[in-house]
């Protein structure tokens, strides 16, 4: 399949992947992506006749899908704190907390 699409292209690099050049190359896809998800909703809220929400994914950035899977990591059970940690490259305990936010619902529900 890598050949596949090496044989694609068009020039003489050998990366398959040859958007990735620039370092800001994660940022851009992450907006574009953010910009298509921001159109397809306001493409919606147009075909329901609903009033969009102007900050639908105004604050929304990349490093944000780091603290959502660490939160999902602890809340899964699957994996220790310390395991958890070890994933997610904390050093400390008070790091994985920083990152962690855990869902009151859920919290709530393991109380009882």
């Amino acid at each position: 399949m890598l050949d596949e699409a090496k044989s694609m292209r068009d020039d003489a690099d050998d990366r398959v992947m040859h958007w990735w050049q620039r370092s800001n190359s994660v940022t851009h896809t992450w907006r574009r992506a953010v910009d298509r998800a921001r159109r397809a909703y306001l493409a919606d809220c147009a075909r329901d006749g609903v009033t969009p929400d102007p900050d639908f994914l105004s604050d929304l950035h990349f490093h944000d899908l780091r603290h959502e899977a660490i939160s999902r990591l602890v809340e899964a059970g699957s994996l220790s704190v310390l395991e958890v940690a070890g994933v997610a490259g904390h050093k400390t305990l008070y790091m994985l907390k920083r990152y962690t936010h855990l869902r009151a619902e859920d919290l709530a529900r393991k109380l009882g």
